[in-house]
C-alpha cells in the first residue's frame, strides 16, 4: 500500500492534504499562513509543513484533465449570465483560456520539480468535490451531489459512490449554475462575491419573497426534471447574439474595468429591461429572501428527481453551494436518509478530494479515517509563551484552564480560545474560536462591532451532543452534519428561550454538536459551563478580525485578541487578561 499521498490545489482557497496510509496527517489552506482570505496559487507555505516525500502527488487545478475554456463552452456559459455581466465574462474567458493553461502547467511543473520521483496524479474538479464528501462521510453506498459556480465545464454533478468507486450519473452545465446565480445576487447587493454569500443567507430571513421578482429569477435558472439538470431560458431572456455584436475589445481591456463593475451601484448593475424598476423598488432583504427561496426550491426539486431516478440512499454534499446552511436544511427535511456535508465544502477542500481519489486507486478497500476537522498546525506551550513574552501581555499558566474558561463564560466574559490543531475548513469548531454565554441576544450587535464585522446571521452555538435532541428539532439523520456546523436546524422552544443569542430570527441555528471524543478539552469547557449555568451550549464565532482568515499561529491570536478588545485569551495552557477591559468591568 502507498504510504504517503499529497493532495495539492492551486485554485481559490488553495491548500494541501497529506494522507499517511488511510489516516489524514495534515490538511491546511494557504490563506491561514499568508493571512489573505481565499488566496489562490501554489500553496508554497503550506507545503513547508510537509516533511515526508510523498509517493503520489494528486493535483486539483482547472483543466488538468483537458482545457474547459474553449470558445464554444464560453458561448454556452455566457448565455446563462446576466446581460450586464457579459463584458466581464468575456474578459474572464480571454484571461482564463490563457491562465488555466498556465496555472495547470505551473502546478504540474512545480510538483515534478519539488517532489522528484513522486508519481503525478491529475484530477477533475467536481470529482474532487465528490470524493472529498463520499470518503469523509464513512458511507459505503451513497448519492453524492456537487454544486458550485463552475469547474472543469460543469456547475453541478450527481454521483453514485459505492466503496472505492464514484460514478457520475447526471450533470448540469455552466450555463445554469446555482452558485453563479447566488454569486451575482451577492455582488448586486453590494457584497463581495466568493466571500459574502453567507451574509445573503442571513439577510434573507429578514425579508419576504416577492412573486414578481421570483418570476424573473425563474427565467435566469430553472430545473429540467426529465433530464435531472439545471437550465436557463436563454433566447427569451438574455439577447446574447445582440450583445456579441456590441462587444468591443477596447471596452474589455479598459483599465477602469474593476471600477466599472465592482464599484457600481445596484441601480446600475443589473440593467435588464423591466428588471431595473423592480429591483430599484424592492428592499435588499426581499431580494435576498427571493433569491434564497428560489435556490432552495430548485435544490429540493433536484434532490427529489435524483431520488426518483436512483432511489433513496445516504446523501453526501460538496461544493460551494452547500456552504448555504438553508439549502442543506431543506435537503435534510425532504430526504429520510442520513445527510453529510463536506466540512470544507468549497474549493478549499479540493486537495482532500484529490488525495482520496489518488489513494483509492492504490487500495482495494479504502476506509479513510476522517474523525474530525482538527488537522492543521499546532504549537507547543514553549512556542506560545515565547510569543506572549514578546507581546508584553499579562498572563498566567493554568493546567486546568478549561475550568477557568467555563467560570469566565458564566460571568459574561468574552473568551477567545486558541488550542491544539487548527481546524480545516471555513468553520471554527472550538480550537480557534471566540466564546460567550448564549443568553445575551444583543451580543451579535456589540461583539461584531468590536470585531469590525457586518453580519446578519447570528453567532452559532456549540452544544453538547447528548443535549442535541433537547435543543434542536428534526435532528435525526443530521447528527453527522451537525458535528461540523454545516446545516441549519429548527430550534426547540426550550433552546429559543434559554439560548437566544444563538437563534436566528427565523427560529433556526447552525449548531456544532460536540462529542467528547472529537475535542475532549473543548467538551470539558462546555460541560463545566453546563454545571454552573444549566445551559448545554455556548456561543461560538470564528477567531479572526473582519476580512481576515481565522487565526493560525499564537502571534495571529494575540494580535486579533488585542485588536478585537476581547476580555480574555485562553491560549494553550495560558490565560491572558485584557487589562483595560478587566479593570473597567
Amino acid at each position: 500500500m502507498v504510504k504517503h499521498v499529497l493532495g495539492i490545489s492551486n485554485l481559490m482557497d488553495s491548500g494541501i492534504t497529506l494522507l499517511e496510509g488511510q489516516k489524514i496527517g495534515l490538511a491546511l489552506n494557504e490563506e491561514r499562513l499568508v493571512r489573505k482570505k481565499n488566496i489562490d496559487g501554489i500553496p508554497s507555505l503550506s507545503l513547508g509543513h510537509v516533511n515526508e516525500k510523498p509517493d503520489i502527488i494528486a493535483l486539483a487545478g482547472e483543466g488538468l484533465k483537458g482545457n474547459p475554456h474553449n470558445f464554444r463552452r464560453f458561448l454556452r456559459f455566457s448565455r446563462g449570465s446576466s446581460l450586464a455581466n457579459y463584458p466581464r465574462d468575456f474578459y474572464e474567458f480571454i484571461s482564463k483560456r490563457r491562465d488555466s493553461r498556465l496555472y495547470s502547467k505551473k502546478l504540474v511543473d512545480y510538483a515534478k520539480r519539488r517532489f522528484k520521483g513522486s508519481k503525478i496524479f491529475l484530477t477533475d474538479h467536481h470529482m474532487c468535490h465528490a470524493a472529498g464528501a463520499h470518503f469523509a462521510s464513512g458511507n459505503r453506498d451513497s448519492i453524492v451531489i456537487t454544486s458550485d459556480g463552475w469547474g472543469d465545464g460543469i456547475s453541478s454533478g450527481v454521483y453514485h459512490g459505492k466503496g472505492k468507486d464514484i460514478a457520475m450519473l447526471f450533470s448540469s452545465p455552466c450555463t445554469a449554475s446555482l452558485g453563479r446565480f447566488y454569486l451575482d445576487i451577492t455582488r448586486f447587493l453590494g457584497f463581495r462575491p466568493h466571500r459574502h454569500e453567507g451574509k445573503i443567507t442571513g439577510l434573507a430571513a429578514y425579508g419576504k419573497v416577492n412573486e414578481s421578482l421570483l418570476k424573473k429569477f425563474m427565467k435566469m435558472v430553472n430545473f429540467d426534471e426529465k433530464n435531472v439538470r439545471f437550465t436557463s431560458d436563454v433566447k427569451r431572456y438574455y439577447r446574447f447574439s445582440n450583445l456579441l455584436q456590441d462587444l468591443r475589445w477596447k471596452f474589455i481591456v479598459k483599465k477602469d474595468y474593476k471600477e466599472r463593475y465592482d464599484g457600481k451601484k445596484k441601480a446600475e448593475f443589473l440593467n435588464i429591461g423591466d428588471f431595473k424598476p423592480l429591483l430599484l423598488r424592492l428592499p435588499d432583504e426581499d431580494i435576498a429572501a427571493t433569491a434564497q427561496y428560489w435556490v432552495v426550491e430548485l435544490m429540493k426539486r433536484y434532490v427529489t428527481a435524483i431520488e426518483d431516478n436512483v432511489g433513496r440512499k445516504d446523501m453526501c454534499l460538496a461544493g460551494g453551494v452547500f456552504a448555504n446552511v438553508g439549502i442543506n436544511k431543506a435537503i435534510h427535511e425532504i430526504s429520510c436518509k442520513k445527510i453529510f456535508i463536506s466540512p470544507n465544502m468549497g474549493d478549499g477542500g479540493l486537495s482532500m478530494g484529490a488525495a482520496f481519489l489518488a489513494a483509492a486507486e492504490t487500495q482495494e478497500n479504502p476506509r479513510f479515517k476522517f474523525e474530525n476537522v482538527y488537522l492543521g498546525p499546532e504549537f507547543s506551550d514553549n512556542e506560545i509563551e515565547d510569543d506572549l513574552k514578546r507581546s508584553g501581555c499579562e498572563y498566567h499558566k493554568n493546567e486546568e484552564i478549561e475550568y477557568e474558561i467555563a467560570e469566565l463564560l458564566s460571568k459574561g466574559k468574552v473568551v477567545a480560545r486558541f488550542n491544539g490543531k487548527m481546524e480545516f475548513g471555513p468553520r471554527a469548531l472550538g480550537n480557534r474560536s471566540i466564546l460567550y454565554t448564549p443568553i445575551d441576544r444583543s451580543v451579535n450587535e456589540w461583539l461584531n462591532k468590536r470585531l469590525k464585522r457586518t453580519e446578519f446571521m447570528p453567532f452559532a452555538p456549540t452544544t453538547l451532543g447528548r443535549f442535541g435532541h433537547k435543543c434542536y428539532d428534526n435532528l435525526k439523520n443530521a447528527e453527522n452534519a451537525a458535528r461540523f456546523m454545516t446545516i441549519a436546524l429548527d430550534c426547540s422552544e426550550w433552546m429559543k428561550d434559554s439560548c437566544p443569542a444563538a437563534v436566528h430570527v427565523d427560529g433556526t441555528a447552525r449548531p456544532q454538536l460536540l462529542r467528547k471524543e472529537d475535542n475532549p478539552d473543548y467538551y470539558k469547557i462546555i460541560s463545566e459551563f453546563n454545571k454552573i449555568t444549566g445551559l448545554p451550549s455556548v456561543v461560538n464565532t470564528s477567531f479572526n478580525m473582519h476580512e481576515e482568515p481565522i487565526v493560525c499561529s499564537p502571534w495571529d491570536a494575540i494580535r486579533a485578541f488585542k485588536l478585537g478588545h476581547l476580555d480574555y485569551l485562553a491560549i494553550g495552557r495560558f490565560m491572558v487578561k485584557n487589562r483595560i477591559r478587566s479593570e473597567g468591568s
